[in-house]
């Protein structure tokens, strides 16, 4: 029975901490770290940040999640107020969370005549 109970407690735990670490990618030496600690990671963190720097929708993130087999995407929600402009992206892989803030391609201010 005891044992019934504790694995029961750590199954709960396990699905109670969907990741262990976190990352955070402007770090200065974070690629570095990363391609140490978790090599197969780098190219799925590398398309991810460039795809949200390309095309920053919301939209996007359950493409994200199916396409690179990662969860709990976001980007497009917390825009940081700084020239330029800057988009956190956060995703989680492999029980991993990754956060960075990208500097997304938005297309130049055009001067609109008033009416």
């Amino acid at each position: 029975m005891r044992l019934l109970v504790a694995l029961f407690t750590a199954s709960t735990l396990v699905q109670a901490a969907p990741f262990t670490e976190t990352i955070d990618l402007n770090m200065p030496g974070a690629f570095e770290s990363l391609a140490m600690r978790h090599p197969d990671h780098v190219a799925t963190v590398e398309k991810i940040l460039s795809i949200a720097k390309a095309r920053p929708k919301a939209e996007l993130a359950p493409w994200i999640e199916a396409t690179f087999n990662v969860q709990d995407v976001q980007l497009a929600q917390f825009w940081l107020v700084s020239n330029p402009p800057k988009l956190k992206v956060a995703f989680t892989l492999d029980r991993t969370r990754y956060t960075a803030n990208v500097v997304p391609d938005l297309e130049p201010v055009k001067l609109i005549p008033a009416r």
